[in-house]
């Protein structure tokens, strides 16, 4: 029996192609990107089909574009876009295949005033079995954040 690989995706904000070891760099050191690097699969080519972090995300998990899948624009503030319950994610399809599915970090796929609210989708109504997220940037600071929300902590 062939046992399925192990798929981790990693998105970073702002990180250019050259901007790891992995990828060349001579000052940036990323022992662990460059460990996962070496064990698996590495791409050398890709497109991003948006310029700010939202859209972007959005079309990373669905493969449609910002404008077909519900995050047009940067979801900051009070802007009434997010990524549609309705959107079908790899992560939903990894589940119908036999994986366990994960999501660890900034969500931003809704605006401030949707996060972490029943009536809109969190990383568990996109196919995420396990999700410890933040909306947008952590605060205070990256180093001790204080509205990280767990799944189990969700509102209803």
């Amino acid at each position: 029996m062939t046992s399925k690989p192990n798929i981790i995706v990693v998105m970073a904000d702002d990180m250019g192609w050259g901007d790891s070891a992995t990828y060349g760099h001579i000052k940036i050191k990323t022992p662990h990107l460059d460990k996962l690097a070496s064990q698996g699969a590495k791409f050398t080519h890709g497109y991003s089909s948006a310029g700010v972090c939202s859209p972007a995300r959005s079309s990373i998990l669905i493969g449609r574009t910002p404008y077909r899948n519900g995050v047009w624009r940067h979801l900051s503030g009070h802007h009434k876009a997010h990524l549609r319950r309705s959107e079908i994610t790899y992560p939903t399809l990894f589940k119908e295949a036999g994986y366990t599915t994960a999501h660890f970090g900034k969500w931003h796929l809704l605006s401030k005033n949707q996060f972490n609210k029943g009536d809109y989708p969190a990383p568990g109504d996109h196919g995420f079995d396990y999700w410890f997220a933040t909306q947008n940037n952590a605060i205070p600071s990256h180093k001790n954040p204080n509205q990280m929300v767990r799944r189990e902590q969700r509102e209803k």
